[in-house]
């Protein structure tokens, strides 16, 4: 069971990587429109966005299924852990569909996006790397630690 568990953290990191790496192009993207988003970069930076929240909801879906037990068994199933994970998850899904929809709503309408709009991009994508980072360098190598532990205690 520890190499399943082994794995899974391996796709997880997988994961992080891909969707860092449509995060880098989308900011570049944004960088390379300034502060107002036409109808021409809509046709990117929505597929993009579309990209980034499936990918996102599907890790965050993996890491719900496998880690969130794993933290319950770690400390009691109550601890602030397992929940701050999962509160993290759902902060970073409801900004990211609240973008994407916001996009896709004014591109209807043949609006430009305000400075406001791309703050916001800019800022959720900035939690996303801050929460990957605490993951890789902290709840990654915590639930391996414990992984490593229980397999050196089953005979």
């Amino acid at each position: 069971m520890t190499g399943g568990y082994v794995n899974i953290i391996f796709i997880l990191l997988k994961a992080h990587q891909e969707i860092k790496a449509v995060i880098l192009d989308t900011q570049k993207v944004i960088e390379s429109i300034g502060d107002k988003l036409n109808s021409v970069s809509y046709e990117v930076l929505i597929p993009n966005m579309d990209k980034i929240t499936n990918l996102v909801i599907n890790h965050f879906k993996k890491e719900e299924q496998e880690i969130i037990p794993l933290l319950q068994q770690m400390y009691n199933p109550k601890v602030e852990i397992a929940q701050y994970v999962k509160d993290e998850h759902m902060y970073i899904e409801k900004e990211l569909d609240y973008l994407l929809s916001s996009l896709s709503s004014l591109r209807h309408i043949s609006m430009d996006v305000n400075s406001n709009t791309v703050s916001r991009l800019q800022g959720v994508f900035e939690e996303m790397m801050v929460h990957f980072f605490e993951e890789e360098n902290g709840l990654y190598p915590l639930v391996q630690g414990y992984i490593t532990s229980t397999k050196e205690k089953t005979p």
